[in-house]
């Protein structure tokens, strides 16, 4: 995946290895159940949607890091028909390793209690694997998208 065209054309994509609900942002293989810089699979690409509720108002900085290519996308409602109605908000394209760092971000600005549909997707092409979402809230640190260090405010939306 080397640019959000790219991108796009894979969310039309149907699954084609497995389908599950997650607790965390933090894969080598989801469908394997692995950590980042598995090597497990290659040629393949991870795909996580979800409603994002803030806790408090403000700034909220979200960061892709994979390997290989992978974006962050705000949708503008929780449709998955027409992907000409969203903001990217981070991307980290081309065939690259995992850096396990916030390199590759971007912002925006959310109000308490309102939920945002979020699109993350990572493709792989070969080697180790990673998908892994950062979050920093506003006046925090980096934490890895999960319903432990955001609790409450996660929510998956059925799969198709």
């Amino acid at each position: 995946m080397d640019n959000h065209s790219e991108a796009d054309a894979i969310r039309n994509f149907p699954a084609n290895i497995c389908k599950k609900y997650v607790d965390k942002l933090y894969w080598g293989s989801v469908c394997d159940n692995t950590n980042p810089e598995s090597g497990v699979r290659n040629y393949f690409y991870s795909r996580f949607r979800f409603l994002f509720v803030p806790d408090v108002s403000g700034t909220w900085y979200f960061a892709v890091d994979s390997n290989d290519g992978a974006e962050l996308i705000l949708n503008k409602d929780d449709s998955d028909n027409d992907h000409t109605k969203h903001t990217l908000i981070a991307s980290w394209y081309g065939v690259h390793g995992w850096c396990n760092c916030q390199n590759a971000s971007g912002t925006i600005d959310m109000i308490a209690g309102q939920g945002y549909w979020f699109d993350y997707i990572q493709e792989e092409w070969s080697g180790v694997e990673a998908a892994v979402l950062w979050v920093k809230r506003p006046g925090d640190v980096w934490k890895v998208l999960s319903v432990t260090n955001f609790p409450n405010q996660i929510f998956a939306r059925p799969a198709y």
